[in-house]
């Protein structure tokens, strides 16, 4: 029925047509009948004009019946199908769905013009064409960052067309999937499904990118493919029209990363810039200049082969710790939004790590060297000749007893919380337990050494909680008895813990057969975010290193201990990188998320000493917006988000309370934009299911405006409201004609 008619439920109404008929049933007369010689003769002359009275009183009853029943149908929106000789005579009414596409590229400046000037141009044109209040249109702006301006088609073509005039261009990258899974959606509306003549304009400027998937697909969304193929099977036509302008060649500045994890003050930090050339001709002589919070540090000419990446290297040292904020700018040429990358990163004073010492010399018999931290002391701060330890290393550990240790404990002041062979605590404790995974939770580094203190039962049931909880991996019992130690196998040397060891001989000692005993684990439900860095070489390939991302932050357990009773690592000199390698690895994991693509999230983790409500972001245009107080994370952290971000530049979150804090977060546009490829009409087709494609009409750039054709079905409710007057009038005059007769 929907298929017919727009509002079906209308139809309900004609059973009003009933009330004409009923109402005539009731008011007739009943006579009794008495034979009465004197009325034979009129009786005769009733009987010759009784015939004609039934036949004006049946017309005027028609009349009324046929009135509610074609008001009820006008009111349902009846809908004559394409080819139908009702189509020829009805309202032929258009549903347009006009999405415009505002990524990035669209601003490719040539000849005086850009895509998006040509798609405002083209998309003004296509409202112009439009009859207000007959027609109906919704628009939306087709990006990474989607936005519907009119999310339901609306008859208001005027105010549409104001609003069209005004779209700007966004930051993000071209996606058509949202902007379709939302027409989609709009089609549920039976209203918008039964709708004739529906047809969609996408405007754009035939990026190829833009009819591929990108990454993995959101909730309601799949390919490309399938998606314009459920489009296509609601609507008349899919029309895609060029904005496009002939292909240039592009260079964009497509990385720019630190090649330290962590920056101290005072200490030389060193800068990787990375420039693709998208075009088909060698670029020459670029020029890429170093900009340090805001001040040149320096340029460097780099040229770049076709279709290839070049590299330059800066370097800069900090007086300040904080937050700073890094710039690299490229040539400026025809698309300007790609020549420029934005760093910020945070300047440490110190990174200090807390070590949590589950087996405390005190309780030994050799000493120093009888303490569980004993050697990753030594590894975090090396002594310098004399024989007291370093000063000059950015680590700062901390080591406290497992009885020094409570909820109480101000686990934020810590960048990195080391348990070693703790087994005490944890287990008879929950509270320090909740305090820990909050502090995790909030931004914080877990890093967890084993050993013979350690119950795998009460580990599994207050730590790892069924996948829960902060140990990465069930664990199960001790693996020992080997006549060869054991050997730890990274998963990869690329791994930020193993990454530092490029020499192959190096390799060798890191894999050399130390260990005598750990503990072995269970894969089982090992949940999301979880992973394995480095296995032994027993017959199960045992988790020697195992990760986990949990909140904001991150753990790390080391499956034997961290001093030598279960294993010789301790005493080899790659045990010192590795340590420091794992702290620098998890201090800047629990860290990350300062550097952020447009159309994402900026996040803030607060102590208590840094807390306030008066939360507000600086803009990288210089405008500020003031934020909701921070949410609490617990142990004493507290957050802060601000989202989704529109602008490319250094966002700086300021809290403002007894002392004024503030963070810096850098947010780039994403490098894949920068391909300006183009799709051609066959490769458009392609992209299209078979099935669909006679539905796909093309536009080329240089076919001036967008054709108007007009060949699905038409809406006839106003002649039905016009046949319903009609019918009204003609039963009043009837009926008081008919009356006057009557008398």
């Amino acid at each position: 029925m929907a298929d017919f008619f727009i509002n079906p439920a209308f139809l309900a109404g004609a059973a009003a047509a009933a009330l004409p008929v009923i109402i005539h049933l009731l008011s007739r007369r009943r006579y009794n009948r008495v034979r009465w010689a004197a009325m034979e003769f009129l009786l005769r002359a009733y009987k010759k004009t009784h015939r004609r009275l039934r036949m004006e009183n049946l017309l005027v009853l028609l009349l009324r019946v046929a009135a509610v029943a074609l008001l009820a149908a006008a009111l349902a929106r009846p809908v004559a199908k394409q080819a139908s000789a009702l189509a020829e005579i009805g309202e032929k009414n258009r549903m347009v769905f006009l999405v415009v596409d505002n990524s990035y590229s669209m601003n490719l400046r040539k000849g005086g013009g850009s895509p998006f000037e040509n798609a405002k141009r083209m998309a003004g044109g296509l409202l112009g064409t439009l009859k207000p209040g007959s027609d109906s249109v919704s628009l939306i702006l087709a990006s990474s960052m989607t936005e519907a301006v009119f999310a339901e088609p609306t008859p208001d073509v005027d105010r549409v067309r104001e609003e069209a005039g005004n779209m700007t261009a966004s930051k993000g990258v071209t996606d058509l999937r949202p902007a379709i899974s939302m027409i989609l959606e709009m089609m549920e509306n039976p209203q918008v499904s039964a709708a004739p003549n529906k047809s969609v304009y996408i405007l754009t400027d035939m990026q190829r990118s833009a009819w591929t998937t990108r990454g993995a697909a959101g909730e309601g969304e799949g390919t490309i493919e399938t998606l314009l193929g459920r489009l296509a099977a609601g609507v008349d036509s899919v029309n895609v029209l060029d904005a496009g302008v002939e292909p240039v060649d592009n260079c964009a500045v497509t990385s720019f990363e630190a090649d330290d994890r962590i920056i101290g003050v005072e200490k030389p930090a060193s800068f990787t810039v990375t420039i693709e050339n998208f075009g088909s001709a060698r670029a020459e002589d670029l020029n890429v200049e170093f900009i340090v919070d805001g001040s040149p540090r320096g340029n460097k000419p780099v040229s770049v082969d076709p279709r290839s990446t070049a590299s330059v290297n800066f370097s800069a040292m900090f007086a300040q710790p904080g937050p700073h904020g890094l710039t690299v700018q490229l040539t400026s040429d025809n698309l300007p939004e790609d020549n420029a990358r934005h760093l910020a990163v945070s300047v440490r004073e110190h990174l200090d790590v807390l070590l949590v010492d589950g087996e405390p010399f005190e309780e030994g018999e050799k000493g120093f060297f009888s303490s569980e931290t004993a050697y990753l002391k030594l590894a975090l701060m090396p002594s310098d000749e004399g024989g007291e330890p370093a000063r000059s290393g950015i680590i700062r550990p901390e080591s406290k007893s497992y009885f020094e240790v409570t909820a109480d404990t101000n686990f934020s002041r810590y960048q990195v919380v080391v348990l070693a062979n703790e087994g005490r605590l944890v287990t008879s404790d929950f509270e320090v337990v909740e305090a820990l995974e909050s502090f995790v939770k909030g931004g914080g580094a877990l890093l967890i050494f084993l050993g013979d203190r350690i119950k795998p039962e009460d580990y599994n049931s207050r730590l790892w909680r069924e996948g829960e909880g902060i140990l990465p991996l069930k664990l199960s019992q001790i693996t020992t008895g080997r006549e060869t130690r054991y050997s730890m196998r990274p998963m990869s040397f690329a791994h930020p813990v193993f990454a530092v060891f490029g020499d192959v001989e190096i390799r060798k000692l890191v894999t050399a057969p130390y260990t005598a005993a750990f503990f072995g684990t269970s894969e089982e439900g090992m949940q999301a975010g979880t992973s394995v860095a480095a296995r032994f070489d027993d017959e199960s390939e045992s988790a020697a290193i195992a990760e986990k991302a949990l909140g904001h932050g991150r753990i790390m357990m080391f499956t034997s201990t961290c001093d030598r009773e279960w294993t010789k690592l301790p005493a080899n000199f790659v045990f010192l990188p590795i340590v420091h390698e794992m702290v620098y690895y998890l201090a800047s994991e629990a860290a990350a998320g300062r550097n952020v693509g447009v159309g994402g999230t900026i996040q803030k983790i607060l102590t208590q000493h840094e807390f306030s409500e008066n939360v507000s972001v600086v803009l990288p245009s210089g405008g500020r917006t003031a934020l909701d107080p921070p949410r609490k994370l617990g142990n004493n952290r507290f957050g802060i988000a601000y989202g989704p971000v529109d602008q490319t530049g250094f966002y700086e979150i300021r809290i403002e309370g007894a002392k004024t804090v503030s963070d810096l977060f850098g947010v780039n546009v994403d490098p894949q934009e920068s391909n300006l490829a183009r799709m051609t009409e066959e490769e458009l087709r392609l992209a299209f299911p078979p099935q669909a494609r006679g539905k796909l009409a093309f536009q080329g750039a240089s076919s001036g405006q967008a054709r108007q054709e007009v060949s699905g079905g038409a809406e006839f409710w106003r002649h039905l409201l016009v046949i319903v007057i009609i019918f009204l009038a003609l039963e009043t005059i009837l009926a008081q004609r008919f009356g006057n007769y009557a008398r």
